[in-house]
């Protein structure tokens, strides 16, 4: 970690607590430098795929079923979803997927994943992959369903009618998650049990993405951080973080956090960026005339000017703030 932070930083002095300590004077105003170190572990941990037959209903404009019009699915009855497989392989994102998350955390512009593509390669999935090895065709959201109802969890559901010729009439051995309705960034992928796929069923994929705290040190991204990176993934509706909090309290951070305990000051990101490959960086500043005769310990992360959702928190040895300098923090979010 320290060799990755001196690579990142270009710094001099060996290790985060060393800047936390000392007083340094870049030019003519007295700087006081803060760290904070945050990862977030992003993983796929199911994979399940199911089916149902059409029963008596019929087809109307499909190859096999009928000779005019459209496919359209007519009336009938159709029978309950049976489990054809489920995978609890755990996989990393795709380097694209880390990259998505992070450009989310960045701008609060990137695209969650909005369409299922199905494909015929049964090649291993790898971490490098930007593509499905023989994708079909792809359905996007008025066939989606999403659960964020779990905390640090979206589930994500697909269907695929039997109406999908593109699809339909080929055996599935791929499918992948990507953010548009072409090209876009693959941000998983899963390699399936071979799936001969007919005209007289329609299939169900479901895909849950789990999201973790691994920071280091006593930084941490609490849960409800969390819970607005899986909002994103599960419906696009989040507020990426934009402001940051320094307060006096002692206690360590936990998951529970909601608010920064004894916050005295907040203010918006002086600048922020992205950096490497996976991690994303901002920078606040608490002013020379700020908390003043406060005894600064933590630092908080939020997507609000005032309340919001803590989405970051930082303890560091205790800071006692006066008008003769200021205090630059530098917080870096990873997504591993």
């Amino acid at each position: 970690m320290t060799n990755q932070l001196g690579e990142i930083l270009g710094q001099t002095i060996s290790n985060q607590q060393d800047m936390q300590s000392s007083l340094v004077q870049p030019g003519s105003i007295n700087t006081y430098f803060l760290f904070g170190m945050y990862r977030i572990k992003a993983r796929t941990t199911r994979c399940k795929v199911e089916s149902r037959t059409i029963g008596t209903a019929f087809i109307l404009g499909h190859a096999s079923n009928a000779v005019l019009g459209t496919s359209t699915l007519g009336a009938g009855t159709m029978s309950g979803w049976s489990e054809v497989e489920t995978i609890y392989t755990t996989q990393e994102l795709t380097s694209a997927g880390k990259e998505s998350i992070r450009d989310w955390l960045y701008a609060g512009t990137e695209t969650e994943p909005q369409y299922l593509a199905v494909g015929t390669d049964n090649t291993a999935f790898n971490l490098d992959d930007t593509t499905l090895g023989a994708e079909l065709d792809r359905v996007g959201t008025a066939r989606r369903t999403t659960d964020i109802t779990n905390d640090k969890k979206a589930i994500l559901t697909w269907e695929v009618k039997s109406t999908d010729s593109s699809i339909i009439g080929n055996t599935a051995k791929e499918i992948g998650l990507l953010n548009a309705s072409s090209n876009g960034d693959l941000m998983c992928r899963y390699v399936i049990t071979d799936l001969a796929m007919v005209n007289t069923k329609e299939y169900r994929f479901t895909i849950d993405i789990e999201l973790e705290d691994v920071s280091e040190g006593q930084s941490l991204v609490p849960t409800a951080g969390l819970n607005q990176i899986r909002n994103w993934l599960g419906a696009g509706t989040a507020n990426d973080p934009t402001y940051m909090a320094w307060g006096t309290g002692t206690t360590v951070p936990a998951a529970v956090d909601t608010t920064l305990e004894g916050e005295q000051q907040r203010n918006a990101f002086s600048t922020e960026r992205n950096h490497l490959s996976f991690t994303y960086i901002h920078t606040g500043i608490l002013e020379e005339d700020e908390a003043n005769a406060q005894t600064i310990t933590k630092s908080g992360i939020f997507n609000a000017a005032a309340a919001g959702t803590l989405m970051g928190e930082t303890k560091f040895a205790p800071i006692p703030k006066t008008a003769s300098f200021r205090i630059q923090e530098e917080d870096y979010f990873t997504i591993v």
